[in-house]
C-alpha cells in the first residue's frame, strides 16, 4: 500500500474510511430493514419508501464496492486484476455515485410534487403510485448510461495509457492514478441531479411556506399544533439543501483547491466522498418520523439491556 504515501502515513485515513463505511451500512441496512418491516406488516409500501430504499440500497453497493477495493490494496489481491476489471470497478463505482445522485433528485421532485397544489401536477399526484416504479426504473437506466459514457470519455483513455509492462495495479492504484478522470466523471455525473435537488427543494420549502403563511392570514386563531407540522417539515427539507449544497461545494473546493498539493490528495478526497453516505442516511432517519421512532425505541431497548445487566452484575 503505498498510493500517495507509505504504509503507516495512510493508515489513518483507511481507519476513518472504515468508520465511514461501517457506519454508513449500518444506517442504510438500518432504514431498509424499517421499510421491510412495514411492508411485511402492512402488505403495503409507501411510494417514497421506495425511492429512499433504493438510495440506500446504491449506497451500501457504494460501501462494499470501496471496501472491497481497500481490502484488494491491503492484502494484495491485485495479482489476478486485469485492465476489464479495474475498468468494470470504474464503472461500478461512477453508477453507484450516479445512482444516488439521480434518485435524490428524484425523491426531491416527488416531496415537491405531493405537496404541490398546481392543478397541472393533480394528475401526476393521482397516478404517483404507478408513476414511481417507472420512474425509478428510468432513473436506472440514465445512470448507467452517464456513468458509461464519461467512463468512456474521461477514465478509458487515462488506464490504456498504462504501460502494459507495468506490474499489475492494485484497484486504488488505478483509481489514485486517474484521480482527476473520476472526480471530473463523477462531477459530469452528478451536475445536474444537485441542480435539480436544489430546485425541488427550495419549491417545496417555498410550497410549504406559503401554505403556513395562508393558514394564518385564513385563521384568526390559528392553532399552533396544525402548524407545528408544517414548520418540521420545512426544516427537515431546509437541513438537505444545506447539507448537498454544502458537500457537493465542500467536495470541489477541496479537490481543485488542496488535493493536487497534498501528498495523500487521493485518500482524503476518498474519504470526503465516502462520507456523504452515513451522513445522508442519518438526515434520512431524522427527517422520517417512523424511521426516527424505530430509532429512538432502539436505543431505549439498549438502555434496558444495559441497565438489566448492571443490575444483575449489582446482585451477582
Amino acid at each position: 500500500m503505498d498510493i500517495d504515501g507509505g504504509h503507516q502515513n495512510l493508515l489513518p485515513y483507511v481507519i476513518v474510511l472504515a468508520l465511514e463505511l461501517t457506519a454508513g451500512t449500518f444506517f442504510n441496512a438500518f432504514i431498509i430493514s424499517v421499510i421491510f418491516y412495514d411492508f411485511y406488516k402492512e402488505k403495503n409500501m409507501i411510494d417514497s419508501n421506495k425511492i429512499v430504499m433504493c438510495i440506500c440500497i446504491s449506497n451500501v453497493i457504494y460501501n462494499v464496492l470501496t471496501a472491497a477495493g481497500i481490502m484488494d490494496d491491503c492484502v494484495g489481491l491485485h495479482s489476478s486484476l486485469t485492465f476489464d476489471l479495474s475498468y468494470l470497478y470504474m464503472i461500478l463505482v461512477l453508477y453507484n455515485i450516479s445512482s444516488c445522485g439521480w434518485l435524490s433528485a428524484g425523491l426531491g421532485v416527488f416531496y415537491f410534487v405531493m405537496i404541490s397544489q398546481a392543478k397541472l401536477l393533480a394528475w401526476v399526484k393521482f397516478r404517483i403510485s404507478s408513476i414511481v416504479p417507472w420512474m425509478l426504473l428510468i432513473l436506472e437506466v440514465v445512470s448507467f448510461i452517464n456513468s458509461l459514457s464519461s467512463s468512456l470519455l474521461l477514465i478509458f483513455p487515462r488506464i490504456r495509457s498504462r504501460n502494459i509492462t507495468e506490474s499489475t495495479p492494485s484497484i486504488m492504484q488505478v483509481l489514485a492514478e486517474n484521480k482527476a478522470g473520476l472526480i471530473n466523471a463523477a462531477v459530469a455525473n452528478t451536475s445536474m441531479p444537485i441542480v435539480i435537488i436544489l430546485i425541488s427543494t427550495i419549491c417545496t420549502i417555498l410550497t410549504l411556506k406559503q401554505h403556513s403563511l395562508k393558514m394564518k392570514r385564513g385563521m384568526e386563531t390559528v392553532d399552533q399544533r396544525c402548524l407545528t407540522p408544517f414548520e418540521r417539515v420545512v426544516c427537515r427539507m431546509t437541513y438537505f439543501l444545506l447539507f448537498y449544497l454544502a458537500f457537493y461545494s465542500l467536495v470541489l473546493n477541496f479537490y481543485f483547491s488542496i488535493v493536487s498539493q497534498v501528498e495523500s490528495g487521493f485518500w482524503v478526497t476518498l474519504m470526503l466522498m465516502s462520507s456523504f453516505t452515513p451522513v445522508q442516511s442519518m438526515l434520512l432517519i431524522l427527517g422520517n418520523p417512523r424511521f426516527k421512532d424505530v430509532w429512538k425505541e432502539m436505543l431505549c431497548y439498549q438502555k434496558l439491556v444495559k441497565l438489566l445487566r448492571g443490575s444483575n452484575d449489582g446482585r451477582m
